[in-house]
């Protein structure tokens, strides 16, 4: 690298996007052959003079994230994350630990996809961890992806310079990539099917609708970037009203992809009620279970007051809680007064895995459906089972 780290520092001060610039720069050096070893020497400097100067308003920060490698030895990874991006917190940590819950023969030498990656700390665990043939990670934020990309470099090598390998014998980098995507775009034009699909994406409808159409751009603002991890726009679904539109059609999207025997790992809020969350997977063809569970403090961004009245009009109840180890939910009124009062309130995050039923049936529906209906007849489309025995002459 022709720079040196201070002045690197020194250009990322100037703002959030010169930041980015610099770092893409340095992306364009890992990632060439002839480059990439004083690129790395380059890194590593810069994360050493990160901690030991602590630079102010540099619009980047270096930290580690603890994670379980193939023995259940501890880990640490070194990740980066600019302020458009999302820190590894209590949602995704419970996502983390739903995963963990599988034997290494889940993953291990399996096709596998995460949506919603941000810096990619999970998918570059569940590599480490898994040894799967290869693991893409997808997000709608284009920063996060080169952030994600930078993380790999991170720690796909040692000190030295030299690869690190998996138990299945690769590499982190021949493993590993990462795509800007929305929900599945990036495989529109591919024939890819995965084993396991995994994903935690957004709840909460986007209160300011026509922000969300559109491309996303690198250059918008790292407000409107972090916000694509808080919120989505209408998809067209009756879930949209219940905060979970984005996922029903990442679960419908789901479907051509999936390996017959292939199964779909969610993170979900619990607040639109276990039951919605359940049947929402059910109707498009997928038998559930719920793999893990815990709470976690409400957001205090998230406008409770329009469950409110969702509940007013339509007479659904959404869970809240109103301490952390509460297992009797209340519903959006209550939790709303209680938090009005000063009151700390909660929800479930809650980790799914859904297979379908008779995947056969299930990819030759929704084809059809792809080809001559169109999304309101997709809408109106309901495989939930009430038993077995009836399922699958209904579904044929």
């Amino acid at each position: 690298m022709k720079h040196t780290v201070k002045y690197f520092v020194k250009a990322c001060q100037q703002s959030s996007q010169s930041a980015y610039a610099e770092f893409k720069k340095l992306l364009v050096s890992l990632e060439a052959d002839e480059t990439r070893k004083d690129a790395l020497c380059f890194l590593s400097e810069l994360q050493n003079y990160f901690y030991k100067e602590k630079p102010d308003n540099c619009h980047f920060q270096f930290l580690q994230q603890r994670v379980l490698d193939a023995k259940d030895a501890t880990q640490h990874l070194q990740l980066l994350q600019f302020p458009s991006t999302f820190l590894p917190e209590a949602w995704s940590f419970t996502f983390y630990e739903g995963i963990l819950r599988y034997p290494m023969a889940e993953y291990r030498n399996k096709k596998v996809v995460e949506l919603g990656c941000g810096i990619g700390w999970i998918t570059i665990a569940l590599a480490l961890r898994y040894s799967p043939d290869t693991i893409y990670g997808l997000d709608i934020n284009p920063k996060a992806i080169v952030c994600a990309k930078l993380n790999l470099y991170l720690n796909a090598y040692n000190e030295d310079a030299q690869v690190k390998r998996l138990a299945n014998g690769k590499s982190l980098i021949e493993s590993v990539s990462f795509f800007e995507s929305n929900l599945f775009s990036h495989f529109n034009q591919s024939d890819l099917v995965f084993d396991r699909i995994i994903g935690c994406i957004p709840q909460v409808l986007n209160p300011e609708p026509d922000v969300m159409e559109g491309l996303i751009a690198e250059n918008s603002s790292d407000e409107y970037l972090h916000s694509l991890s808080n919120y989505f726009a209408k998809q067209g679904y009756i879930e949209d009203q219940f905060g979970l539109g984005l996922i029903a059609s990442a679960v419908e999207q789901s479907i051509p992809l999936l390996r017959s025997n292939g199964k779909l790992i969610l993170n979900l809020g619990g607040r639109p009620g276990r039951a919605v969350l359940e049947r929402l997977m059910q109707r498009r063809g997928f038998e559930v279970r719920r793999i893990w569970q815990t709470q976690v403090e409400q957001a205090a961004d998230t406008e409770i007051d329009t469950l409110v009245d969702i509940e007013q009009t339509t007479g659904h109840r959404f869970e809240f809680y109103m301490s952390e180890n509460s297992s009797i939910p209340v519903d959006a009124s209550t939790a709303l007064a209680y938090a009005n009062a000063g009151g700390k309130i909660y929800h479930s995050v809650d980790v799914y895995e859904a297979k379908m039923l008779f995947p056969d049936q299930v990819k030759s529906i929704y084809q059809s459906v792809d080809l001559f209906g169109g999304q309101s007849l997709k809408s109106a489309i309901d495989l939930t089972y009430d038993n077995l025995e009836d399922a699958e002459e209904r579904y044929s």
